[in-house]
């Protein structure tokens, strides 16, 4: 796995974990 791919799959779990946040929380 190359460096690109590893970024692009760290900022996915990123915006998956603030999605998931979002949607459980009150407020966003």
């Amino acid at each position: 796995m190359d460096f690109v791919q590893f970024l692009h799959i760290f900022l996915l779990v990123l915006d998956m974990r603030q999605y998931i946040t979002c949607h459980t929380q009150p407020y966003c």
